[in-house]
């Protein structure tokens, strides 16, 4: 049986989680409002709402009054439960440990409960928390610092495609919306402030190789690194789709000068396999590795897409048989070519990174056509 190997060799800087820091951060005192202050996001309003900015005088931004983002144009009082409101998207990409933090101020004729959700796909959306702010003897003010740690959702860890949202919920068991203190009304005003989407504060150590060789024994792991400091353990991942990543070995970290770690994962498949590296410190904070890409045969005729779901872009693994130029085709659900490009490939196993931010969400087909070239196989963008 003849050996095949593919290898990644990543040289980065390596982190080890200590406390929580700002991740993306919103105080909406800049136009556009919708920008984050801090980081990298957005922000929009879902469900019919309008949007604007309004004073943030009371919230816990050092900046008073400075602004606020308001929401208005509500469900009318028995419709469209928990679908209107406001809604974040963050990359989360090499860090852990996330948690929501936000000030919120509510007009007397608002909804008085509101659902916090989150998604891991930026697509399907999962109920985390119920929040009813107090009325305060029924004056207007913020209620500030309302803090949702979801850290021990590791999905949303390590991940490009992280959303949240804060929607409008019936009251109680009921099939109503109730107001906060008085009748419910759809030109309800819910204001937000100092929107925070935390990470955990990392402290580096050096990361020095991650590299994959598949053999006749399975794919054989290593990795190196320096300066390790109060680190626990590296838990080794794999996935076959570049979204979905499940544990197969944890190896405890050494906290020396110099480190070298293995591992030969022996259940290999005929598809493609990815591998990451989560680092976990004695106090449990977690991060990230790179990604390292292990192929299948060599000359396999296939086309695989990672991730099969991205907002920004993909990376598409094929094999030439020589150096040359292909077509890189994207083509919508009704056979629509959204977007051509020419590339030149090289001979053997090639990794293209696609850009797609510029088209619609949906399912696409992207097709990779040139001299004894022929592939198609599908993504979705959202």
């Amino acid at each position: 049986m003849r050996t095949l190997f593919t290898f990644i060799l990543i040289i980065s800087s390596f982190f080890a989680a200590t406390a929580q820091t700002v991740l993306t951060q919103w105080n909406f005192n800049t136009a556009p409002a919708s920008t984050p202050s801090t980081g990298t996001g957005t922000i929009t309003g879902i469900g019919g709402i309008t949007t604007s900015t309004a004073s943030g005088s009371s919230s816990s931004d050092p900046t008073q009054p400075g602004l606020g983002f308001q929401t208005t144009n509500f469900p009318a009082a028995t419709a469209a439960n928990k679908t209107a409101g406001v809604e974040v998207a963050v990359n989360t990409t090499g860090f852990g440990g996330i948690s929501l933090r936000f000030d919120i101020r509510l007009s007397n004729t608002a909804a008085n409960t509101y659902t916090i959700q989150y998604s891991t796909d930026g697509t399907t959306f999962v109920d985390f928390a119920t929040l009813v702010p107090p009325i305060n003897g029924g004056t207007i003010v913020f209620n500030n610092n309302n803090t949702y740690d979801l850290s021990g959702i590791t999905a949303l860890d390590n991940n490009p495609n992280v959303k949240f949202r804060v929607v409008s919920t019936f009251s109680g068991a009921g099939s109503t919306y109730v107001g906060n203190n008085g009748t419910y009304a759809t030109n309800g005003t819910v204001r937000f402030d100092m929107l925070t989407v935390l990470r955990l504060a990392v402290n580096p150590i050096t990361f020095k190789s991650f590299t994959g060789i598949k053999n006749n024994n399975g794919v054989q792991l290593k990795w190196t690194t320096s300066q390790e400091s109060n680190m626990k353990n590296y838990t080794l991942e794999k996935s076959t789709n570049g979204v979905n990543y499940l544990p197969i070995a944890v190896i405890n970290a050494n906290n020396t000068a110099e480190n070298s770690y293995q591992f030969v994962d022996v259940n290999v498949g005929v598809g493609a396999s990815l591998y990451r590296i989560k680092i976990t410190g004695n106090e449990g904070k977690i991060s990230y590795s790179a990604i390292v890409r292990i192929s299948g045969e060599a000359n396999d005729a296939k086309l695989t897409i990672y991730p099969t779901v991205s907002n920004a872009k993909i990376t598409a693994d094929f094999y030439a048989q020589k150096s040359t130029t292909a077509s890189i085709v994207i083509i919508d659900a009704i056979g629509k070519i959204i977007n051509q490009q020419t590339v030149l490939v090289n001979s053997g196993r090639n990794n293209l990174p696609i850009a797609i931010n510029n088209i619609a969400n949906g399912v696409y087909r992207l097709r990779i056509i040139g001299d004894n070239i022929n592939y198609v196989a599908s993504f979705i963008k959202n």
